[in-house]
């Protein structure tokens, strides 16, 4: 008998693991699992391997992240009713919760891997995939991966990229009391960001999945005293970029934006600060096809997700999962139990 997703929601959820703590909910998962004897099981620092050991060399891989971001102060996870409350049930605890439910199950024969990985939440060079690149790169050679990311499962599919950038706004300093002798960097960088607030967002169709691209300033940093002129300002911008493009195109879009504005004489720059690839639908593929027409519903992830990860690395994937993606990071998270259910249902379906 396979384990109950709802029950393993309810206590990976009171588990806390925010990035860079997994450690118990990696030792809970672990513990688990290990009972079940028709599964093999490798630990990878805080990250888990989890195979059968009866079904010969894995074809698919179902993936998921076991970290968290940080809680709201004072929230605690409780249940009410159909919903499971508490940071991360949603993203991605009930997703979790589904793997090891199918793992668990001693007639479900698919040969799959589940990876359950840390530090996605973060800087995407500590990523728990990588570190399993590096000691079992083996395990994540796939014809086909599900990321367990929360979709109220709905095919997701791809994702797309995304850029951090940063734009320099030079000026000359004065006394305030004669702003006329110098240039002020955060008078002039109003033309920029007005530039920005114009984009069109870009609208892009692939595969019957629409991807919507995105231009946000997101954070402004500048200012040196009450009585100057400042003479520099910095905007970090952040661009979320369709699956037809890659990071070397989306960047020259980006910085097109303001080739007529930039003023070498004052120091302006556009800079590219960090990086993630977009990735395409691959709907193509037999078992993401099968899994796409079992739930019907497809659209575009508008958001970046480590189906880039497989994708890079020629392993076709795409996002599917319980939850609602608008409740993720928010401070009253929550996922719908019966969402839980229905999500093994269908992966069940799927790899029988």
């Amino acid at each position: 008998m396979s384990l109950d997703p709802v029950d393993l929601c309810i206590e990976l959820v009171n588990t806390p693991s925010e990035s860079r703590n997994e450690a118990n909910v990696a030792d809970l998962i672990e513990s688990t699992l290990s009972r079940f004897s028709h599964l093999r099981l490798k630990r990878v620092g805080n990250n888990l391997i989890v195979n059968r050991n009866d079904t010969g060399q894995s074809k698919f891989i179902l993936a998921g992240h076991i970290d968290t971001v940080p809680p709201s102060v004072g929230y605690l996870p409780y249940r009410d009713g159909n919903r499971i409350y508490g940071v991360g049930s949603t993203d991605m605890k009930g997703g979790v919760a589904v793997m090891m439910a199918l793992a668990s199950d001693p007639d479900l024969l698919a040969p799959v891997t589940y990876i359950f990985y840390v530090c996605e939440e973060i800087d995407r060079r500590f990523s728990g995939l990588l570190e399993i690149e590096r000691d079992s790169p083996d395990v994540l050679r796939a014809e086909a991966a599900i990321l367990m990311e929360p979709t109220l499962n709905v095919i997701e599919a791809g994702c797309q990229g995304t850029l951090r950038m940063r734009l320099h706004v030079g000026g000359r300093k004065a006394h305030t009391a004669r702003p006329h002798i110098g240039e002020n960097a955060i008078h002039r960088s109003a033309e920029f960001l007005l530039r920005i607030a114009s984009v069109h967002r870009r609208s892009v169709i692939i595969d019957g999945c629409d991807y919507k691209e995105a231009t946000s300033v997101v954070k402004i940093v500048g200012g040196v005293a009450n009585n100057v002129v400042p003479d520099e300002v910095d905007i970090l911008i952040n661009h979320r970029f369709a699956p037809d493009r890659s990071i070397e195109e989306a960047t020259d879009f980006v910085s097109g934006l303001f080739s007529q504005l930039l003023r070498e004489d004052l120091g302006d720059y556009v800079s590219l600060e960090e990086a993630a690839p977009s990735a395409r639908p691959n709907l193509e593929n037999p078992f993401l096809a099968k899994l796409a027409e079992s739930v019907g519903t497809r659209r575009g992830k508008l958001g970046w997700t480590d189906v880039a990860f497989f994708s890079e690395r020629g392993v076709p994937a795409t996002n599917f999962g319980p939850g609602d993606p608008e409740m993720a990071h928010t401070a009253g998270e929550w996922v719908d139990v019966d969402q839980i259910v229905a999500a093994k249902a269908i992966l069940t379906s799927v790899l029988s």
